[in-house]
Formats: structure tokens, sequence, C-alpha cells
């Protein structure tokens, strides 16, 4: 398990589901040329942040039913 995922790659849209087991995601804004400085989000049991420079939100996916 990570503590970090960074979005440099993703493309732009309005949700990035990331695993449910992540702590922090790292948002750049997408391409390193037209991105944002980094900022590191914690989800602090919250399902969903929204990163407040581009407005990107990051979602943990839902737990897989047993």
């Amino acid at each position: 398990m990570t503590d970090k995922v960074t979005m440099d790659t993703e493309p732009a849209g309005p949700t990035v589901y990331v695993d449910r087991n992540e702590k922090t995601v790292c948002c750049r804004g997408g391409s390193p040329s037209l991105g944002h400085p980094a900022v590191y989000l914690s989800f602090q049991e919250k399902p969903l942040v929204q990163c407040y420079y581009c407005g990107r939100e990051f979602k943990r996916a839902p737990a897989e039913p047993e």
C-alpha cells in the first residue's frame, strides 16, 4: 500500500478514482506545462477530496463485496 498517488498523467476530468486504502493524493493539474504547483490532499476519513487549484476530484473506490 502506498501513501501517495501522483496524478501527472491522468486525463483531465471531473473525478479520479483511487485505491480505497490511499490516505493522500498529489495533484499537479495534468500535464507539466499546463499544470499547477503540486498539492497534497489528505482523505482523513472522507471518501472524496477536491483540488483547490483545478477542481479535480479524487474519490476512493468503493469497497468490493465479499
